[in-house]
């Protein structure tokens, strides 16, 4: 069946802002350049075992979409010898039907396109990337999304690095490494309850009886240190977003975040921290006698 067509506001976008997705929609006419679903740096920083992605929305608003239409994400490639790749195209095409539309993620880790940190035997810096659409394979290119440039990091994650992952203001998903050191914090709130004591009590009679035990971890993790555009993005949206997770192994852990602050690195004016501290969704013990 199909549901009657709802309407609703965008909350995302800030107070004083015009309430329009305009500019992240996508479409089959006009071919004017847009952006995708985050508010990450125009350069950000990523790790090549980070996980990334681009969201974006499409519109077929009037009908009149092609037949073997085609979405693809171009690459450019600047490597550390400072020679560059241009324009090669990349992942495997997504198929759009005559009356495609709606809401569209793309996974553009690093691992899908280098081996080690090189791409065609060269060790590479940074790279950009930007939706495109074509008609058929080897067909001329028709530019949908803007550049987005990824610096390459190389440096060791330390051993309590966590890799975040959260729903965008904008309703789509971003990730970041907090490679910094991790602290735990226990938590255990007890019930109790009292039964009374004989006449002659004794060192070993019990009064104060254990009815149950809720017991947890509180963790802090820290970013390492970072340029303020990156300590902008990550405040504005891990204290805003209400699906986050970490990634454990495969898996993608959902958490709650309990605060975001940042913290100025004292010999470097340029240079932050952000401290993020969170639990898992759920208590780790739960025991009733």
């Amino acid at each position: 069946g199909q549901t009657n067509v709802s309407w609703v506001l965008n909350s995302a976008l800030g107070m004083l802002d015009v309430n329009s997705l305009t500019g992240y929609t996508n479409d089959n006419s006009g071919y004017q350049t847009k952006d995708y679903l985050t508010t990450s740096p125009s350069v950000k920083q990523t790790y090549l075992d980070s996980n990334e992605w681009l969201c974006f929305l499409y519109s077929n608003s009037n009908g009149s979409q092609l037949s073997s239409q085609h979405f693809a994400f171009e690459l450019d490639v600047n490597y550390v010898d400072g020679t560059q790749e241009l324009a090669w195209a990349y992942l495997t095409q997504t198929s759009i039907s005559s009356t495609a539309g709606g809401y569209y993620c793309a996974n553009v880790s690093p691992n899908l396109l280098f081996t080690g940190q090189t791409y065609l035997g060269k060790l590479v810096r940074s790279y950009t990337i930007r939706l495109i659409r074509q008609q058929n394979l080897g067909a001329p290119i028709e530019r949908l999304g803007v550049d987005k440039e990824y610096t390459l990091l190389n440096d060791c994650h330390s051993d309590g690095a966590r890799e975040f992952h959260w729903v965008t203001t904008l309703g789509g998903w971003d990730s970041f490494w907090f490679n910094g050191e991790r602290e735990i914090s226990p938590n255990r709130r007890i019930t109790t309850f009292t039964t009374p004591i004989s006449y002659t009590p004794t060192s070993t009679d019990k009064m104060t009886i254990i009815k149950s035990i809720d017991y947890s971890k509180t963790y802090k993790s820290y970013s390492g240190y970072i340029n303020e555009e990156h300590v902008e993005w990550l405040m504005n949206e891990l204290s805003k977003t209400t699906d986050a997770r970490i990634r454990v192994g495969s898996e993608l852990i959902p958490i709650v975040i309990l605060s975001v602050e940042p913290k100025p690195y004292i010999s470097n004016q340029d240079l932050f921290q952000i401290n993020i501290e969170y639990r898992y969704s759920i208590d780790e013990n739960y025991i009733r006698q």
